[in-house]
């Protein structure tokens, strides 16, 4: 009888599926500064926060087949939850990727969003020029060859088709969205790697003669990064920011930057910040 029992609970526990690797990641980012006052030309306090957390899991469907799944969550400051965070579903395999749910668009999440090379999350020059945010939607994404990316994105009010490339320590990425607005956005961003040292180039542009151009650059030295970036064209003409980075540790970092506005000198901001990642 009991021999029975026990070779019973073993074929259940050998029959169960497979249980999905399920990872938590995030980070928690304090910072404090000071801005331009607009007319006394003395400066204010600021304090900002920001927190992310990243819920991550896969399985192993068999055949070449995976299933996965991304949820995050965001807040700044003593605001809410950010309900336009990721929360999306994949099914991969050695053709692709399928992706559905709620996720960034291309030129938002990975072009636009390589316009920052500064740890800071308060000082930014950051470029835009129409493009959509997070929607709901599918995408599927293939790389055909050595160092190629192709993918198509359908989503909620606009669809992006977008290409990018990899080889050695140069990185190349374009998109076009479409169907946001009355033009189309074009987007296109270059970066180069060697030896501790990285350059980018970023535009976005929607045809609307205001075409922003995001240029940075970077050094990283042991512990140590310093980084300056620089608007030209568009609205932002001129916006500046410098920064140095120290890491304590490979999770947390601590840092001063300082971002100046080339036409409101109000919005010039100098500030310290700690950041820890899990």
């Amino acid at each position: 009888m009991k021999k029975t029992i026990v070779a019973a609970a073993v074929a259940a526990l050998t029959a169960a599926p497979a249980f999905a690797d399920v990872t938590i990641s995030g980070a928690v980012q304090i910072e404090a500064g000071e801005r331009n006052a607009a007319s006394s030309g003395a400066a204010t306090s600021n304090y900002t926060t920001k927190s992310d957390i990243f819920f991550k899991g896969s399985e192993d469907l068999g055949n070449g087949m995976k299933a996965g799944f991304v949820i995050q969550r965001t807040a700044d400051d003593a605001s809410a939850i950010s309900t336009s965070s990721d929360r999306f579903v994949t099914l991969s395999s050695d053709m692709g990727t399928l992706k559905a749910g709620t996720f960034e668009q291309y030129i938002e999440g990975s072009i636009g969003a390589s316009a920052a090379n500064d740890p800071a999350h308060d000082v930014s020059n950051e470029i835009s020029d129409g493009e959509s945010a997070a929607q709901n939607g599918m995408a599927i994404e293939m790389s055909p060859m050595g160092g190629l990316t192709v993918g198509y994105q359908a989503g909620d009010s606009s669809d992006t088709v977008y290409a990018a490339y990899s080889n050695g320590g140069l990185t190349v990425k374009a998109a076009q969205e479409s169907g946001n607005g009355s033009r189309d956005v074009t987007a296109m961003s270059a970066q180069f790697a060697m030896d501790g040292l990285k350059a980018r180039v970023v535009t976005v542009d929607n045809d609307d003669g205001d075409a922003p151009v995001w240029m940075g650059v970077d050094y990283t030295m042991g512990a140590n990064n310093i980084a300056v970036s620089k608007v030209t064209d568009g609205t932002n003409d001129g916006d500046m920011t410098v920064s140095l980075k120290h890491s304590l540790s490979k999770r947390t970092n601590v840092y001063i930057a300082h971002g100046s506005d080339d036409s409101d000198s109000t919005r010039d901001e100098t500030l310290v910040g700690i950041k820890h990642s899990f």
